[in-house]
């Protein structure tokens, strides 16, 4: 692993020291905005073109950066990240989505290896979320699911015994979850 004398990594270091305002400015902000537009309703065409501007601003300003890997990334949560970006892409055989999610990938691991506040903020919203799962408020896959072009069959089976495993043994005030009223 490329390690600064600071003991940052190689990317952290490139953002932060190097490149900063350039992230913030080319990067993040054309993103947010991006986002921010994405969702507004009425958008003219022109909005869309200035949107669609925009992701080709964020797609080819990401990409100057170099690919994270374990080598460059010093932070558990980006190893953890490249391990199940990795294992998604070992699954996902479909090839018209297969940049749209590198690009992911790529922001994904950057943001959180180089920014604190956004990594503190992820972790919180992961943390929910597999709460939210593991009670069954987010259901498992769809009995549809996995769609066309991924090829881990076994994922709805193992998901729906894992959830059933999780309940069977949830308690809360020593009853059974199943039991309790909500």
């Amino acid at each position: 692993m490329s390690v600064s004398v600071r003991g940052e990594s190689e990317i952290t270091a490139n953002i932060l020291r190097n490149k900063r305002q350039y992230f913030v400015k080319k990067v993040k902000a054309p993103f947010l905005n991006s986002l921010v537009r994405c969702f507004q309703r009425g958008s003219s065409l022109l909005e869309k073109l200035r949107l669609l501007a925009d992701i080709w601003h964020l797609v080819s300003s990401i990409l100057k950066y170099p690919e994270p890997t374990k080598e460059n990334t010093k932070k558990q949560i980006s190893h953890v990240l490249l391990d199940i970006w990795d294992e998604f892409f070992s699954k996902d055989t479909s090839k018209c989505r297969t940049v749209f999610f590198r690009i992911c990938r790529r922001i994904s691991v950057i943001t959180v290896e180089h920014d604190d506040d956004y990594s503190q903020r992820i972790t919180w919203f992961l943390m929910k979320l597999a709460t939210k799962y593991l009670t069954g408020d987010w259901p498992p896959l769809e009995s549809w699911c996995p769609m066309n072009n991924w090829n881990d069959y076994d994922t709805l089976v193992a998901l729906s015994k894992a959830r059933f495993e999780f309940r069977s043994n949830l308690t809360i005030g020593g009853r059974p979850f199943n039991e309790v009223e909500t």
